[in-house]
């Protein structure tokens, strides 16, 4: 999960010239795809992110638009439609009425949401205008217990034309929550990364060798238990190794609580790691993929936690990209993110010892990832994911 807004390449070229899809798009007025997400820069987070790439990406093959919460656009100002308000009820009162009127007036062939959080929107649309609906489930969105969440979205789930999932897990939580998906259609599309933004290497931010951890912070990173387990031994074996922490509370997200980093540092304090570890709050795109490029390894000792779950692991690629190695437990769907032995090293969920030795390993030069570059880009890069998207949604 970046931390800032996404940077990007090349637009795609070679992909814009041969999709026959785009040609076809551009010889009407009418729109493929009208995106709806609440998940959306300038909100930050794993999921903001990935949505914003799959849009980058996207527009260069199919005509799209977003509709998105409160925010400037000086990047695409056009093709993202926002309330003037800032807000979720907001949000979903602007999206109901501009949804319906680009409905009417550009025809799209598809809806898609950016989460399961705005699936009652795309019922809504489907029963007003028979549009194709397809929603994005990222994990949170599937698992979340509230009652009346749990049973909006237990009805309105089964107006969609398919589901998106972004991991194996997402999947299977999605077909053993919702008994009415088992009849849809529903693919694992991984997420994707954008080799090219780490291409350049920039310079170094941290003087000292250094773990990186990169997210929200959430009980479900699982900082806490590692630095009082793990780091804390790392921190007496290896004194030129530092811990960076990137990453703010998610004081906008629908379902997040906050008062985490008061734990970490909390933690710290009682460890006497005051030195050693470092809470760098939200950074630039240009700083996080500077600590990608220079730390020893991305460190993500995951933990299980009721009502919460890491959909994915979007750092895990990012960190790959960046040619650098992940070391995490194996929750949530982080296996989708992580190749063993290629892109990192996944570890049995709350085996301590076992992570430690991983990351002595890596310290020591005894694990090396020789082929972690190519490996990210041939997996996870965009280039690479971006048909897997438009095919579903646009089945010819």
């Amino acid at each position: 999960m970046s931390i800032g807004q996404p940077a990007h390449g090349s637009e795609m070229q070679t992909a814009v010239r041969d999709n026959p899809i785009k040609e076809h798009a551009t010889a009407r007025n009418s729109l493929d795809l009208l995106l709806v997400t609440w998940n959306f820069p300038p909100k930050t987070g794993g999921m903001e992110n990935l949505i914003h790439d799959l849009y980058h990406h996207l527009k260069c093959v199919l005509r799209i638009e977003v509709i998105a919460p409160k925010g400037a656009d000086a990047e695409h100002p056009s093709q993202v439609h926002r309330p003037r308000y800032p807000g979720f009820a907001f949000f979903v009162l602007f999206s109901t009425v501009r949804g319906m009127k680009l409905i009417r007036s550009r025809s799209p062939h598809v809806v898609l949401g950016g989460s399961l959080v705005v699936t009652p929107l795309l019922a809504l649309f489907k029963v007003c205008f028979g549009i194709r609906a397809i929603g994005y489930a990222h994990g949170l969105d599937v698992l979340y217990s509230g009652r009346f969440y749990q049973a909006i979205l237990r009805f309105c789930i089964r107006a969609l034309d398919g589901i998106i999932c972004n991991s194996d897990k997402t999947r299977d939580m999605l077909l053993a929550h919702f008994s009415a998906t088992r009849t849809k259609p529903v693919q694992v599309i991984s997420p994707g990364v954008d080799s090219s933004r780490f291409a350049e290497i920039l310079h170094r931010r941290h003087p000292r060798k250094y773990l990186l951890s990169v997210g929200r912070l959430t009980e479900r990173k699982g900082l806490v238990p590692f630095i009082e387990r793990c780091f804390a031994q790392i921190a007496r074996e290896f004194p030129e190794v530092d811990l960076l922490i990137a990453g703010d509370e998610p004081k906008d997200a629908v379902f997040h609580k906050t008062g985490y980093a008061v734990k970490i540092s909390a933690c710290v304090e009682k460890l006497a790691l005051g030195d050693r570890v470092r809470l760098l709050g939200w950074v630039s795109d240009k700083t996080l993929v500077s600590l990608y490029q220079h730390c020893e390894a991305l460190v993500f000792p995951l933990t299980a936690v009721p009502d919460d779950i890491e959909g994915f692991g979007i750092v895990a690629i990012e960190a790959a990209a960046a040619g650098r190695p992940t070391i995490a437990f194996d929750e949530g769907g982080v296996g989708n993110a992580v190749i063993q032995g290629l892109t990192g090293l996944l570890v049995n969920p709350g085996d301590y010892a076992a992570f430690c030795r991983r990351i002595e390993e890596v310290l020591n030069g005894k694990r090396p990832f020789p082929l972690i570059r190519q490996a990210a880009r041939e997996k996870f890069d965009w280039q690479s994911r971006i048909s897997a998207y438009s095919e579903f949604l646009l089945p010819r």
